[in-house]
């Protein structure tokens, strides 16, 4: 069972994606060259070039920003890349302005999901309303569910608010991920006063026995006693999911 559910920090390996929007066509509507891939439905007059230095962009003197002024997303994708099946790849991005933003791939392969893979979930980029606010980092895991040679990062995008200067990307990578082998209890003591586990911002592969289940999660067990147990939410494999099975979760 892959857990994409969390978002958090990893052990980054191989970049098979890198992208700080620097290159751009000479197009009557210029977009980014390593952008715009066959899974975009954004317009063309909806992706625009910034320019300039910090902080107006993040890593050198070009960002891209997004238009999408109702709560219908948009797709904005890379140019292909290769992926592998079973592979963890760690999407990484910076972001400024405001909207709705989710990453994921699409990987091809057939089913309901239509190729795409995503955490379902949106961050919402909530900056002040100038183009001096600062960048915020965001990251997302997705396990690769085949291989295929002309994969497609993707970008969902909506709510963007264009009084808060929209919502502006820069410097893209996705790179394979390796997690880090931890206990349930490594994971979940704490004596952080609000309760952070230790293990915040990681990526980590645990193992337990299922010992409860509901229609959108389970719960797992590796020990006995406090802090051995912990909620997977997980709700695509839940159903399938039985008491007294042996679940492996990465996260």
């Amino acid at each position: 069972v892959a857990l994409a559910a969390l978002t958090l920090g990893g052990n980054a390996q191989t970049v098979v994606f890198s992208d700080s929007c620097e290159s751009w066509n000479t197009n009557t509507v210029p977009t980014p060259t390593k952008w715009m891939g066959s899974k975009t439905t954004i317009v063309a007059d909806s992706v625009i070039r910034v320019t300039g230095s910090s902080p107006t962009t993040y890593d050198q003197s070009n960002a891209v920003k997004l238009l999408r002024h109702t709560s219908v997303n948009k797709r904005f994708t890379s140019q292909p890349f290769s992926i592998t099946q079973g592979t963890f790849y760690q999407i990484k991005f910076y972001a400024q302005g405001k909207g709705d933003i989710m990453s994921g791939l699409w990987t091809g392969k057939s089913g309901s999901t239509s190729g795409y893979l995503n955490d379902g979930a949106y961050e919402t980029v909530n900056n002040s309303t100038t183009s001096t606010s600062p960048w915020w980092v965001y990251t997302d895991y997705v396990m690769a569910d085949t291989s295929n040679s002309a994969a497609e990062l993707v970008f969902w995008i909506r709510n963007t608010i264009s009084a808060n200067n929209d919502l502006s990307l820069d410097k893209v990578t996705v790179t394979t991920a390796v997690p880090v082998i931890k206990s349930i209890y490594d994971i979940q003591y704490s004596t952080a006063v609000n309760g952070d586990s230790p293990e915040k911002n990681n990526f980590l592969t645990t193992t337990g026995v299922v010992t409860a289940k509901s229609t959108y999660g389970y719960f797992i067990q590796d020990g006995t006693g406090g802090w051995n147990g912990i909620y997977v939410d997980d709700r695509n494999n839940a159903p399938n999911v039985n008491l007294g099975d042996n679940i492996t979760v990465t996260g």
